[in-house]
């Protein structure tokens, strides 16, 4: 008589750990990213929550958590409007340092234009490009200096 074992290999499904209750900014853009598909990035939940579509849970270092379940709430085209306006600024306009070489003028010359409202500033201390170029052409090359204070 032949004995023959019959083995049942159980399957095990790997489940991802659960997620915390809370994350900081960078790891719910992450969370963010994987969901919509989006180049989610700090900045954009920044902006989420200056809109009030997020609010700090708590936080952790001096460092605002938000929550995942309300992270993951949002809505897809809401994420996805907020990350192409932050797109569409990036290619509109420049840093601070990138701006004063492009036209020549020192960088505390387009940080006091700034301030009066004569170019365009906005996030991450950004300079709008059509503001700079009519600036320029405006001065008719002459650079707008700036004399030490005595």
């Amino acid at each position: 008589m032949t004995d023959t074992t019959t083995e049942t290999t159980a399957v095990t499904t790997q489940q991802e750990p659960p997620l915390p209750k809370a994350l900081g900014a960078r790891r719910i853009a992450g969370r963010l990213a994987e969901h919509t598909g989006e180049p989610v990035t700090g900045t954009d939940v920044d902006e989420l929550v200056d809109q009030e579509h997020l609010v700090a849970v708590d936080s952790y270092k001096g460092w605002p958590m938000y929550s995942t379940a309300a992270a993951r709430a949002l809505n897809v085209d809401l994420v996805r409007s907020v990350v192409t306006d932050r797109l569409a600024w990036e290619a509109a306009s420049l840093p601070r340092d990138a701006a004063a070489e492009r036209i020549g003028w020192h960088w505390s010359d387009l940080d006091r234009m700034g301030r009066e409202g004569r170019i365009t500033t906005g996030r991450g201390g950004r300079y709008l490009i059509a503001d700079l170029d009519k600036l320029a052409e405006e001065a008719d090359g002459e650079q707008y200096v700036t004399a030490p204070v005595i």
